[in-house]
């Protein structure tokens, strides 16, 4: 039952998170970008583990603004107009070294069997290595647009999993 009941609060949640991405691309008219951010994000962060707030509300408003953010990076980045490859190469290696360093970051409501971990860990490394060679052939593509936000995808996911890493405190409070 408990474990019905925690399926049923994962996918919820996933479908507000799935509400708020869209919304916010409807009214910023970016929904190719925030499409690659969700995809993107959420297929690392399963696997790779990092940051989570200790309630739903946090969680939610902390995903809006994350999108959000998100979305001003992209800008961001396009606006530099410089070349993108340093910067994609540089997320890249950011986001491969925090998964190789931490991945899988625990979380106290779904603790991963030591089998578990080295899958997980493993997943993400092979979705690192698919967004990357992804990215790398949108960006030969010329597909600005995308290319920046896998690279604002990339940090993004690297500074949850370092976030977390400097809150121990949370984690013992989580538990």
């Amino acid at each position: 039952m408990e474990l019905c009941q925690y399926g049923l609060q994962i996918t919820m949640a996933n479908m507000i998170n799935l509400l708020i991405v869209l919304t916010i691309g409807f009214l910023f008219s970016a929904l190719p970008e925030v499409t690659v951010f969700y995809v993107v994000f959420v297929s690392i962060r399963i696997f790779s583990g990092g940051y989570h707030a200790n309630s739903y509300g946090k969680c939610f408003t902390l995903f809006a603004i994350t999108c959000f953010l998100y979305l001003l990076m992209v800008q961001e980045i396009l606006l530099y107009g410089g070349n993108q490859l340093l910067l994609f190469f540089a997320a890249i290696v950011f986001l491969g070294g925090m998964i190789l360093k931490k991945a899988p970051i625990a979380h106290a409501n779904r603790p991963l069997s030591g089998e578990e971990r080295v899958r997980f860990r493993k997943n993400s490394i092979l979705l690192w290595v698919f967004w990357s060679v992804a990215g790398s052939i949108l960006w030969a593509m010329q597909i600005r647009t995308l290319s920046a936000g896998l690279i604002s995808v990339f940090i993004e996911t690297a500074v949850y999993m370092l976030v977390k890493e400097g809150r121990k405190e949370d984690e013992k409070e989580e538990l």
